[in-house]
């Protein structure tokens, strides 16, 4: 099993929310402000973090995979020897996902206090992802982060 349903479950890391307002860019807002829009996200912050702080819970965007091209699908999904380092797969699975992936390039922090709330309506909280997938998530979001960036670079302009 790669997702579950716990609908009665608390905030914890690698929920999953759908339609949840976040940043989508940086620029194009009013007064030349942020872009908000609604969009799919994961919970990245640890679940232990997660009661120490008040304030905020760190998510990151997930995107549809058939929004990309067959050429960036298969990169993301790791169908050959390169593979996208910003982006890590989530297969279809159990109805409760479509193949998506998470965009590491988008984290950023969102209320506490609204993610729980959103975490009690079947209309926001759709899974959560088993520990087996959690772990493969968190350790791709450490590739990213540890990469060096003219490995990056190099790897963009193949792409």
């Amino acid at each position: 099993m790669t997702y579950h349903n716990s609908p009665d479950g608390k905030l914890s890391q690698g929920d999953i929310f759908r339609r949840v307002r976040v940043i989508t860019n940086i620029v194009g807002g009013t007064n030349n402000g942020p872009k908000y829009g609604e969009s799919n996200i994961v919970v990245i912050t640890r679940s232990c973090e997660i009661d120490k702080d008040p304030n905020s819970v760190l998510v990151a965007r997930i995107a549809r995979l058939k929004s990309q091209s067959e050429r960036i699908r298969g990169l993301i999904r790791g169908d050959g020897e390169k593979v996208i380092v910003n982006a890590f797969y989530l297969p279809p699975g159990d109805q409760l996902m479509e193949e998506s992936y998470v965009d590491w390039r988008t984290l950023q922090p969102l209320s506490k206090e609204m993610m729980e709330q959103l975490r009690l309506n079947q209309d926001y909280y759709k899974c959560t992802l088993d520990e087996e997938m959690r772990k493969a998530c968190l350790e791709s979001f450490i590739v990213f982060f540890t990469k060096p960036e003219d490995e990056e670079n190099q790897q963009l302009e193949d792409v």
